[in-house]
């Protein structure tokens, strides 16, 4: 049904969210590369990785690093 699609795509994009959200917590603690944070995250691609991380965080994963990482 329609509903069941809505709720799906909801479910789909919150999780997206929830993984970036962790992924952005590794990327600010530092201690793993940008290919491991995007495996970790449940992505064989760096790139794609990269493009959905830029989506919801609106920058770059390495720009994210760069900006609120640590010191």
């Amino acid at each position: 049904s329609a509903a069941s699609d809505v709720y799906k795509r909801q479910m789909a994009q919150y999780m997206k969210e929830y993984r970036m959200r962790k992924a952005a917590a590794l990327l600010v603690a530092g201690s793993s590369s940008v290919a491991e944070i995007a495996a970790a995250a449940g992505y064989g691609s760096q790139s794609k990785f990269a493009a959905a991380f830029k989506q919801v965080m609106q920058l770059a994963p390495s720009e994210y690093r760069k900006r609120y990482g640590k010191k």
